[in-house]
Order: structure tokens, then C-alpha cells, then sequence
């Protein structure tokens, strides 16, 4: 039922939207989240718009549906005049887009949505205003005739619905587990299991389960009650590519369409460079292993056990794995189908809270604000960078091109590294760039217009004074610029999000700042030019080198540079007031580099380095090869200022780069490791601690801790030449029928060595080869530190002396 009511003005967070026509007639349709509940914007006749040259005669304009071609005052990025062609739908604009590039005319900007280009051009990111003609109906409410427009500083809830399915080996559908939550904690949880078959076992108050008779009750049942509790957001772990793709084929086999959007639209499940993704009108999916990736997340793994118990202190209900959780599963359905139900809903249960807790959610929102996209896209760092810069580059007279129409150059060199000094140092500070590459890109202004802008005035000989010659030798304009205006507004909103206490802000900010040097070296971006990414890094280069020399110059040493930081050595007497020498250093680095830049390059430095810690004791492992220090490898021991007074300081062991960091090394190696450089920094024994290590090895202490954790890039069958150790572990699981359905599927392999090679964990073997882990995992790590004393592990091997190191 509607109720036709007078025009109404609201406001809230965009959800998402799409183009579409009614009556023939083209329409953007904005779901927004506002504290009265979800709105339906529609948005009337939106500019539908590419541009072409103006030197392209009309004949070849001819058959390309209805438009209309207007002069414009814009020019493409090497000064040449366009025109504008404004169609009246869709179809049209793309059916002309290919026709034009089948007649080799160029196009400009014929690869921007409709929905892009006018939050876009309208400066709209993440919140609004809306205004229209108001349609009170039942979920939602309807605007026509919808005027949007930019707002700030609003926050409403979104209801999150987490889903989760439970199957059988043979693939039948057991139960669906939902919960939902409001991502701010507001109001109260909603939970229901649905399963397919009769009471089972002790039906605990918690755990409400709805008893159905068959798998296509259970998906209807599902499809009702999503309608009903209408969620703003639906999660899972990896809902998209196990559950989403699981209740798509029962659905197309109960013929039920899975009508899961607000509108009642389907389901839609695409893949993207070999991601499944999943989108629906009105609703954000948010599968949680990918949005924790994608959004900078760190951990073990990415298990929802392993999350679950980093985030929560608490795991999942069956802590098996592999064939022994399917095992119980189905153990559960048949004996105790309450203990299923209850596991369901708790790993429901667990998505929400780890997002929540994280603060995942609120991230993506935040990203919304700062990036302009739409939730589910803020991963989308080239859109971002077309969403600020595009409307931005128009105002400044031009158009950009299609991304398919860029020229693929050579790359740019990465980030400068100084190659470490091997061995201990003491008393070493570690002196921060902050944010080196934006601050490049606002002292030295480099952006794709200003460098056009430069390249114009070389070309014309006039206003030769504006053109600033970056260390890297290439030009840019010190007046006419976009990006460095945008970066110096970010900086002043993390700075003020960093005093108010405001961490997702401050990371949205650094996400979508860190972006901004990769889009433009980027082949997917219509920015990409070599010579941005260049000038940054090749500028990076010269700050790096000058800032080594002026410190050198006073007397400390620079023993290793990487990218942004400097690890400077403290000189003899500076050790006990390490804490303040740092920060003058910091100070006068500062200083300098500002005149040298005012200086030679007549522009302001808006460089910063700051003192970010002090390391008592520092070890750079050398290459195998004798020559020099392996980059980007260390071990350090840090301590805090109030240490530098203490009898007995305890630190912080820091591992950058070594194997106690890294996933495909065992744990037995990881042991190993942190026992040795603990050692080492605090001059306890080493060589005859390695042979009583050794010894223990032989002995079976360490049975549990020699697991190799790798993971294919491929199904195990399609590797034919050179099959690594985890493949032919997965290879000798699928050849057993118990375990071949998993081996056939399996990502993450677990494996140990033995005596016949690589064989997986399911099989429990009990023949390990032993000095395989002596010789491929603690021999390569002994030597990296026994080289500093002048041993060598034959020397352990042929039991010559030991001394107290």
C-alpha cells in the first residue's frame, strides 16, 4: 500500500545503486541508509555523456542512435578542443562508443558509469541529502523526482545479517544459521536456525530452530525472513564463494528464485581476476576474509577460528578440521541435530562480533566518506582517485581518457634501499618519514595536471618561472596542481582525527593517501603516466641520499635506509640521552632539508621526520654469498625510553623480513629463531644451547611444531612440471577415498617430511625425517648468526670446542 505525501527532504549514508529506465525513460536508482530506515532515491534523466574530438567530422557521427553533439570549453590532456555527446539511455552511449572505436575515433570518458560520474561530479561521498516527492511504502520509503546533494557529519545504524549454511559430504543442504546485529551495538540481536528435518536432541533458548521438512522449505524460509528483517548488510565467511554459490544451484534446482535485494532482485554472483563477488539492490555484502584483506587486516590466518580466537579470546563450536569437522557435522544431523543447530548459529554469531569488534565495518564506512565510493567498492583505489580528480580535472578545462587508451610504458624504479652494514650495532634510532611519497607529492607538486601543465609551457616557451624540476629531472607546475591540494586536506583531517582519538578516520585517511602513488603507476588507472610514479621515487631517491649525507656530516652513522626511515647509529657518549638526541637529530634533519629545498628547488618542503624508535641492539644477518647484508631482513631489540634506566630492561624483540614472520617456515624454525637472537642481544651462549636444540629435535620434543603450512595458487592437478613438497602432499591425500573429496578442494595444505617425502598431516605419519628439519631449518639460521663469531655449524656438527659466546 502507498501514501502519496508532499516533497520531503532526508538524509543518510549511500548503500548503494544502480542505472535503470522506467517508461522508457533513463533513471539512478540510490539506496540510502537514513534514521527513518532505508530509501529508494530515483534520480530523473541523469547525464548520459562521452566526449570526442572536435576535429571529428559529423559523417562519422552518423548511426549512433539519438544524441546530441555540443561545443564545450574543455580540452583533452595534450590541449586539443573536445566536443560533448549527450545521449538520451544507455544503450545508446555504449553502442556508440563501440561503433566510434571500430572507426578508430577516439572517445574520452566513455568508461565512466552513470552513477559514478554523478556522485562524481556532485562531490558526494558516502553521505547526502535527499530531496522529492515522497512514497511512504512498506519496507522502504520511495523519493521521485530525487535532488541529491552532498552532506556531511551524518551516522545512522545499518542492520547486519550474518548467514552461514550448513552441508553434507553429499551435498545436501542440513540447516541455515542467521543473526542479526546493528553494527553500533543499538538495539537487539535477531537469531534463527532453520533445519531440514525433524526435533533432535536437547533445543537449547539461545539456539531458536525452525524444524522443516526439506531443503527447499529451508531456502524459502531463509528468503522470508531476510525480507522481513530487511538487513542493511549481509555477511558471512566466505559467504560468496561457498554459501551464496551453494544456495544458488539448490535454488536453480528448486526453481526458487533467490531474490535476496530489497527490490526482490536476485542474487548476483560475478568473478573478478579470479574473485567470486556478489552484489543485490539495496544491501551490502560484505564476505569477511576479503573485506578484512582488503581492508589491511592482519592475522595467523584467515580461518574464522583463527580470527575468531585473535580477535574474541573464543573459537568456533567443533575446533576439527578438514574431514574430521565434516565428520562431526554429519555426526551431529544424525544423533543430535540441536548440537548442529547450535554450532550453526554460532559461527553466524562469530562474523558479527569480529567485525564489530574490529571495527571492520566502520572502516569501510569511513573509507566511503574519504574515497567517494560505494561500501562494497572502497577496495577500488583507481575509482577513488577518478572519483576526487576527474570533476576536479574538468574544472580545470579538461578531459580525461578512457583507461583503455592509455599508452603501457616501462615502470617505475621502487623505493630506494641502502644496503645494510651486516652484523650487531648498538645503540641504533630509527628516524621516520611520515607519509614520504604524499608529502613528495605536495612539496614537489606532482600530479598528472600539473605535469601536462609543465610539458605545455615547456612546448610554448611562456611562463618558464612556474615550472619546478623535481630532483628526478622531470617538470611540473608550482601553480596549477589538484593532488596536492587534496593530499595537504587529508593531512589536516588525520591530523585532527589523530588528536580527537579518531583511529578508523586516521586509517581511512592513510589507506586512500597511500593509494595515491600506486594508481598513477598503475596500467589500470586513465592517469597512469611513468613519469609520476618516477618523479616520486626518484625524488624519494634524492631525500634518502641527501638526508644520509647531512647526518654523516655531524658525525652518526647511517647503517641501513629503506624507502622512508633511516636507522642511524648513536655516537659514544650519546647512548644515555638516546631518547633526546633522536629528536634533535629529527629537529636539524628537518631544518636542513627544508633550506636545501627552499633553496634549490625555490618551494616549500612540507617533508617531516620524526623519531620513531630506538633499537639497543640491532642484527643484519649477511647473504650467503659473503658480500654484504641481506635488505629488508633484521632482528632488533627495542626498548622505551624509561628502560634506558632500568637494572634488567625486558624490550621488545622486532623481526623484520626473517623467517619467524613468515607463514611457509614450521614452528620448530620460529622457536628456534626468537631463542637465538634473544641470546644474541643479551650475550648468553649460543653454540652449546643449537646442539642441545638439535638434540631435542632428535628426541621427538618438537614432533607438533614441525608442520609445513603452504598454500596452493592452483588446483594440486594442474601442476605438471616441477611439483613442489605441498602439492605432492595434496596429490598422495586424493589418492586415499576418505580424504579425496578435501584434497580435491583444498587451498591450505599442512604437511611434515619423512623418510618417503612430503605427506600430509590426515594421514599421521610417524616415520619424520628428522635431520631434514636440522638441515632445512635450523642450519640456515644457526649460520646467519654464527658468522659473527667466526664459527660455522660444521664446527657445531664436528663437536670442536664450545665456547660462551
Amino acid at each position: 500500500m502507498e501514501n502519496v505525501l508532499a516533497r520531503g527532504q532526508f538524509s543518510g549514508f549511500l548503500i548503494n545503486g544502480h542505472y535503470d529506465q522506467y517508461f522508457g525513460r533513463p533513471v539512478l536508482v540510490l539506496w540510502i541508509r537514513t534514521e527513518r530506515g532505508p530509501l529508494k532515491a530515483i534520480v530523473q534523466e541523469p547525464q548520459l555523456v562521452f566526449f570526442i574530438g572536435r576535429e571529428v567530422e559529423d559523417d562519422k557521427l552518423k548511426n549512433l542512435g539519438q544524441f546530441e553533439r555540443k561545443k564545450i570549453p574543455l580540452k583533452d590532456m595534450t590541449y586539443r578542443d573536445v566536443d560533448g555527446l549527450y545521449f538520451q539511455n544507455l544503450k545508446d552511449l555504449l553502442d556508440a562508443k563501440e561503433k566510434l572505436q571500430a572507426l578508430g575515433v577516439r572517445t574520452y570518458e566513455a568508461d565512466i558509469r552513470p552513477l559514478e560520474r554523478f556522485l562524481m561530479e556532485r562531490f558526494i561521498s558516502g553521505t547526502l541529502e535527499v530531496i522529492g516527492e515522497v512514497k511512504e511504502t512498506s519496507p522502504y520509503i520511495v523519493v521521485e523526482q530525487a535532488q541529491i546533494r552532498a552532506k556531511k557529519d551524518i551516522a545512522v545504524p545499518f542492520s547486519m545479517l550474518s548467514l552461514d549454511i550448513e552441508t553434507s559430504m553429499k551435498g545436501d543442504l542440513l540447516s541455515i544459521a542467521l543473526s542479526q546485529v546493528n553494527h553500533d551495538k543499538s538495539g537487539s540481536e535477531k537469531n534463527i536456525v532453520f533445519m531440514n528435518g525433524s526435533m533432535q536432541g536437547q533445543v537449547e533458548e539461545a539456539t531458536p530452530v525452525e524444524w522443516l521438512e526439506s531443503e527447499a522449505q529451508v531456502l524459502t524460509r531463509m528468503l522470508e525472513t531476510i525480507k522481513l528483517w530487511d538487513p542493511d548488510v549481509i555477511s558471512g565467511w566466505h559467504v560468496v564463494g561457498f554459501d551464496f554459490k551453494f544456495l544458488e544451484k539448490k535454488a536453480t534446482r528448486y526453481a526458487i528464485p533467490l531474490t535476496m535485494g530489497r527490490e526482490g532482485d536476485r542474487l548476483n554472483i560475478f568473478e573478478r581476476s579470479g574473485v567470486s563477488f556478489a552484489s543485490m539492490h539495496g544491501r551490502v555484502v560484505l564476505d569477511g576474509p576479503w573485506a578484512f584483506k582488503s581492508n589491511f587486516y592482519s592475522f595467523s590466518n584467515f580461518k574464522l577460528d583463527t580470527v575468531a580466537h585473535e580477535v574474541l579470546g573464543v573459537g568456533k563450536d567443533i575446533d576439527a578440521s578438514g574431514m574430521a569437522k565434516v565428520a562431526e557435522i554429519e555426526r551431529r544431523y544424525k544423533e543430535d541435530r540441536a548440537a548442529l543447530a547450535r554450532y550453526n548459529l554460532l559461527d553466524a554469531q562469530l562474523v558479527n562480533q569480529v567485525v564489530i569488534k574490529t571495527g571492520l565495518f566502520d572502516l569501510m564506512l569511513e573509507r566511503s566518506r574519504i574515497s567517494g565510493l560505494m561500501i562494497e567498492k572502497t577496495r577500488l583505489s583507481t575509482a577513488a582517485f577518478d572519483h576526487f580528480f576527474l570533476p576536479r580535472l574538468h574544472r580545470f578545462g579538461h578531459v580525461a581518457p578512457n583507461v583503455l587508451d592509455i599508452e603501457m610504458d616501462g615502470g617505475a624504479s621502487g623505493g630506494h634501499v641502502f644496503d645494510p652494514v651486516p652484523g650487531l650495532h648498538d645503540h641504533v634510532i630509527v628516524l621516520d618519514f611520515k607519509s614520504l611519497y604524499p608529502s613528495i607529492m605536495r612539496t614537489f607538486h606532482i600530479d598528472p595536471y600539473s605535469r601536462i601543465v609543465a610539458a605545455q609551457e615547456v612546448d610554448s616557451g611562456e611562463n618558464i618561472k612556474d615550472i619546478l624540476n623535481t630532483p628526478a629531472g622531470i617538470n611540473f607546475s608550482k601553480e596549477h596542481h589538484i593532488l596536492p591540494d587534496f593530499v595537504a586536506e587529508m593531512m589536516t583531517k588525520r591530523a585532527q582525527a589523530k588528536a580527537s582519538k579518531n583511529s578508523t578516520l586516521s586509517q581511512a585517511i592513510k589507506i586512500l593517501m597511500n593509494s595515491f602513488y600506486g594508481v598513477m603507476g598503475s596500467r589500470g588507472s586513465r592517469f597512469h603516466h611513468v613519469e609520476l610514479p618516477e618523479a616520486i621515487t626518484g625524488t624519494g631517491r634524492w631525500i634518502l641520499e641527501t638526508s644520509k649525507s647531512i647526518i654523516e656530516e655531524n658525525g652518526n652513522k647511517v647503517i641501513y635506509g629503506d624507502t622512508d626511515s633511516l636507522f642511524v647509529q648513536l655516537k659514544v657518549g650519546e647512548a644515555s640521552k638516546a631518547f633526546e638526541r633522536a629528536s634533535e637529530l629529527a629537529e636539524s634533519l628537518n631544518i636542513e632539508l627544508a633550506k636545501i629545498i627552499k633553496t634549490r628547488f625555490k618551494t616549500t618542503s612540507y617533508l617531516e621526520v620524526e623519531f620513531e624508535k630506538y633499537f639497543r641492539k640491532v642484527f643484519f644477518a649477511p647473504l650467503r654469498t659473503g658480500e654484504g647484508a641481506a635488505k629488508k631482513r633484521y632482528a632488533a631489540w627495542k626498548w622505551s625510553k624509561h628502560e634506558l634506566d632500568e637494572q634488567t630492561p625486558v624490550g621488545e624483540f622486532i623481526f623484520s623480513g626473517l623467517e619467524v614472520v613468515r607463514q611457509d617456515w614450521t614452528d620448530v624454525a620460529k622457536v628456534y629463531q626468537r631463542e637465538i637472537y634473544r641470546r644474541l642481544f643479551l650475550g648468553e651462549d649460543i653454540k652449546a644451547w643449537t646442539k642441545e636444540f638439535i638434540d631435542r629435535i632428535k628426541n621427538q620434543e618438537f614432533k607438533d611444531e614441525l608442520v609445513y603450512k603452504k598454500r596452493l595458487s592452483k588446483p594440486a592437478s594442474e601442476y605438471k612440471k616441477n611439483i613442489p613438497p605441498h602439492v605432492r602432499a595434496v596429490l598422495m591425500l586424493s589418492q586415499i577415498e576418505e580424504f579425496a573429496e578435501e584434497a580435491n578442494s583444498a587451498r591450505d595444505v599442512q604437511y611434515v617430511m619423512t623418510s618417503r617425502g612430503p605427506v600430509p598431516i590426515q594421514l599421521k605419519p610417524e616415520d619424520i625425517d628428522f635431520q631434514h628439519y636440522i638441515d632445512k631449518q635450523i642450519r640456515p639460521l644457526a649460520e646467519s648468526v654464527l658468522w659473527y663469531f667466526d664459527s660455522s655449524w660444521d664446527e657445531l656438527e664436528g663437536g670442536s670446542q664450545l665456547d660462551l659466546l
